[in-house]
């Protein structure tokens, strides 16, 4: 029986073979294998399995043909445009190598998608609204023409640029036409806050014109699923926030309709300033928590005095911010407005205020403090999609899968996987030093100037692009004062340093002109921080990245929130997983995303420093990669000794990119 079991999984089941359209990968039969089987029996999966062996097209042939089979629409959520597009480039090499008829779009967001420029410069909400209001005034062309047509027939494979140049061509609304095409697919690539946001998952099955227990729902890069579906109920106001309302107060309601909303505004404005001169100066950021019976005690006069049920006079502030939100639509102007955004705060703070699952507290700066609603459990939130056919996780940073199902609510029946690593160990080579600890204690700055000695001997014994992801932005702070970047420029070498205060735009061409070095043959060093958005959200293939160093773990620094989120998990998980699941483990999973930036597709080879003898330590060794585990090789901490492994790792590599090795 063992026997028949181990063949069946060196090899794809037969229906999985008429669409998987390749020679197949390692560990790639067996991941078919684990998903097919584990959904044809009815169960939800959970599978890790390293970037580059190609699970994108695995899990879609493995479940194509029981969707076929069913009746059943794939939901394909993914956290960037760049993966959801990778999804429908693979059914259409599906489609086109195996000759199955199968039909599939990219569901973007509506500013993403819309013709209208104004729409296009919007968040996701006011997009949302100021669309609603061009829709029933009649004053959107492209939306009018799309509804005097009727769809007659739909197959073929849509990204999310097709159809965006399509609609522009015949001169209808792109979003829309989209949303007019959800029932004929099979396979629905979308982001997931069309599924986890409890306000916009009714309106995509609406759409959709199917229930959840038609659908299977695949999570790729699962590990951002929790943090994700919390954030989606997430809220906070600032003093600075409450300041623009009175301000916007005072231009909009000339005539003082609404006196109420304005004392109340000022009432708890004057809330935050008693709290923040308690505490006096503050020379660096801090959290407290909230005395709920005195906000409450604060509160009550106001309410008195008013006769007020804060619950309808939330609602009335939110219908004045809306009416200024039409005024600024009308006037051509953007249409935001603070009051609106308190008014929903209001209604979180209400509805939230007695519920243990979402921390009240207080984040004091030099110049400001603002009140924050934290939901710390996803499982409410993500409990209405179990009802799905079933849910299949996907991650390279997924271990323990028993706690990644814990902290998401999923049942414990779930089939749980990890893939054996396709990845050959001579060209992955990992050393930790022994000796460097980057603690919160020992960060002095003679440590930090070892820190930086030992960055500049990955940076000078690496033929190529090398990114160094320090533990936080304090640890970050510290090696830049150190002569790190000036010694690197000093060996001729570009240094690109990733900043809280970049925008996204800036950003992306941070890491264009980072990755054109590499292609150039032009060796440069990206400095960022872990968790941040370089070390987790971009790939760097091939030659965009031979070496990654990570300094120190990165371990959130012990606030009054981290405090409250692992009393929470102790009292709703045990003593022993309580400040695992919420302090250790998405350290862990924040330490391997960094670690696994340079080793993306089976032909990469590359080099990862783990600086911190912590690594080494066997309970945290627990929470790295396998694939870090295997190949971890122990230094010394002494001066050459790393650089010294490292240029002979590459001296021992093919010479496929035309590198210069030392």
């Amino acid at each position: 029986m063992v026997s028949t079991t181990i063949m069946r999984m060196q090899r794809f089941p037969p229906s999985v073979r008429e669409y998987f359209p390749f020679k197949p990968r390692p560990g790639q039969t067996l991941m078919a294998n684990e998903i097919y089987y584990g959904v044809l029996s009815g169960n939800h999966v959970a599978i890790e399995g390293a970037a580059g062996m190609g699970k994108t097209v695995t899990c879609l042939s493995a479940l194509l043909p029981i969707c076929k089979q069913e009746g059943l629409t794939l939901l394909y959520a993914a956290r960037t445009h760049t993966q959801m597009q990778r999804v429908i480039e693979e059914l259409k090499t599906i489609h086109k190598i195996k000759g199955h008829s199968l039909t599939g779009i990219c569901l973007y967001g509506r500013a993403t998608m819309c013709l209208n420029s104004e729409i296009q410069e919007l968040r996701p909400l006011e997009a949302m609204e100021l669309c609603k209001l061009l829709r029933k005034e009649h004053k959107c062309k492209w939306y009018e023409n799309l509804i005097t047509k009727d769809i007659e027939k739909v197959d073929g494979c849509f990204t999310a640029e097709y159809l965006r140049n399509f609609a522009q061509k015949v001169q209808v609304c792109p979003y829309y036409l989209g949303k007019a095409l959800l029932p004929y697919c099979n396979v629905i690539a979308l982001t997931y806050m069309y599924l986890v946001s409890p306000f916009i998952r009714p309106i995509l099955f609406k759409s959709l014109q199917k229930d959840l227990s038609e659908c299977i729902i695949v999570f790729d890069e699962c590990h951002n699923l929790p943090q994700l579906a919390m954030n989606s109920l997430s809220i906070s106001v600032s003093d600075r926030g409450i300041a623009r309302a009175i301000k916007e107060y005072h231009r909009f309601d000339a005539r003082g309709n609404y006196p109420t909303v304005l004392h109340f505004l000022k009432h708890f404005q004057h809330y935050l300033k008693t709290i923040k001169q308690e505490y006096g100066e503050i020379q660096e950021e801090i959290e407290i928590g909230i005395d709920k019976k005195a906000i409450l005690e604060y509160l009550r006069p106001f309410t008195e005095t008013y006769n007020l049920d804060l619950f309808l006079f939330c609602n009335n502030i939110k219908q004045l911010g809306w009416q200024i939100k039409r005024s600024r639509i009308r006037a051509n102007q953007h249409p935001y407005s603070s009051i609106y955004h308190f008014g929903q705060f209001l209604d979180q703070f209400l509805i939230t205020f007695k519920e243990p699952q979402y921390l009240h507290y207080l984040i004091l700066t030099k110049d400001h403090i603002q009140y924050n609603i934290r939901c710390i459990d996803c499982r409410g939130i993500l409990a209405p999609l179990r009802k799905a056919r079933s849910i299949v996780s996907m991650s390279g940073t997924l271990e323990p899968i028993h706690a990644y199902l814990e902290v998401c609510g999923f049942p414990k029946t779930t089939r749980q996987r990890v893939l054996p690593s396709p990845f050959d160990h001579r060209y992955v080579g990992v050393y930790c030093i022994r000796g460097v600890d980057v603690s919160f204690y020992n960060r002095t700055p003679e440590q930090y100037e070892l820190l930086a000695k030992r960055c500049m001997e990955v940076v000078q014994n690496t033929p190529g692009n090398t990114a160094i992801f320090a533990a936080s932005y304090e640890v970050l702070e510290g090696l830049l004062k150190t002569s790190l970047q000036r010694d690197i420029r000093g060996l001729g070498r570009k240094c690109y340093t990733e900043r809280k205060d970049l925008t996204s735009k800036e950003n992306d061409q941070l890491v264009s002109l980072f990755k054109a070095d590499g292609h150039q043959a032009k060796a440069s060093v990206l400095i960022g921080v872990c968790g941040g958005r370089n070390s987790e959200g971009v790939d760097f293939p091939g030659v965009e990245l031979l070496s990654v160093v990570i300094v120190g773990v990165p371990l959130a620094r012990m606030t009054h929130s981290i405090n409250a989120l692992i009393l929470y998990y102790t009292e709703q998980f045990g003593a022993f997983k309580g400040k695992e699941y919420a302090y250790t483990l998405p350290a862990f999973r924040r330490a391997n995303q960094a670690a696994g930036r340079p080793i993306r597709t089976l032909k990469d080879y590359g080099v990862v420093v783990l600086l911190d003898e912590r690594f080494t330590y066997s309970y945290y060794r627990r929470f790295l990669s396998h694939w870090l585990n295997e190949n971890m090789i122990i230094l010394k901490n002494q001066d050459g000794e790393l650089g010294k492994e490292i240029a002979r790792f590459y001296l021992l590599q093919p010479q496929k990119y035309n590198l210069k090795v030392r």
